[in-house]
């Protein structure tokens, strides 16, 4: 599924019960808008920036009882994730957001640089690297903040693609034939530090 998973859009808006809308829309151009999603209380728990798109799913699922296949068929508008995404820290009084993740989505899938943030102080807890909604690329996790220190690493490394060599059962000359499979897996080499940022431990990961 490469659009957004939920199946809000600017014309099914849903309410909780308390009255507080599930979803708004605000219109930036004849192509995008912004998504805001709120909490039952009527904080912002995240805003994203979309494009609509009619969409058809093919649904198939097996009677287990008859062994027989069902289709199901939904059509609906959906959003697309198109552009900036900030989600921020729930809060059960009215204040000012703080913000909880960054990112960037392209045609629905995590994109680039995205960072995760400590509620207190707002230091980056998480830094990660996507591409086509996979991890790639440089991966920083960080301590928690403590008064006086500066930002401090804890793990740092690269993810890629890596060949995994596997094999699938071929039914008609019932053997298995070896296949090549590529897996989103650490590589390179990774380093992990003690709070003080000194490296303990340096581990290298095969790219194959």
């Amino acid at each position: 599924m490469h659009y957004w998973s939920s199946k809000e859009d600017s014309l099914q808006i849903k309410y909780w019960s308390s009255g507080v809308p599930k979803v708004q829309y605000e219109r930036i151009n004849d192509q995008y808008k912004w998504r805001y999603d709120y909490n039952k209380d009527g904080t912002v728990r995240f805003k994203l920036k979309v494009r609509q798109s009619y969409m058809i799913d093919t649904i198939t699922t097996l009677d287990i009882a008859t062994y027989e296949e069902h289709i199901t068929v939904e059509r609906g508008i959906r959003d697309i994730p198109e552009g900036d995404f900030t989600a921020y820290h729930y809060f059960h009084q009215s204040t000012e957001p703080v913000i909880k993740e960054t990112g960037f989505y392209h045609n629905g899938y995590k994109t680039g640089e995205w960072v995760k943030i400590e509620y207190s102080g707002g230091e980056k807890k998480m830094k990660a690297n996507f591409e086509e909604g996979k991890l790639n690329g440089l991966f920083t996790l960080y301590y928690e903040k403590i008064a006086g220190l500066t930002e401090r690493v804890k793990i740092q490394g690269n993810y890629g693609l890596v060949p995994i060599k596997t094999a699938i059962w071929n039914t008609k000359t019932r053997q298995f034939d070896p296949y090549i499979q590529s897996k989103i897996r650490r590589v390179g080499k990774w380093v992990y530090y003690n709070v003080i940022g000194e490296e303990v431990e340096v581990v290298f990961y095969d790219q194959q």
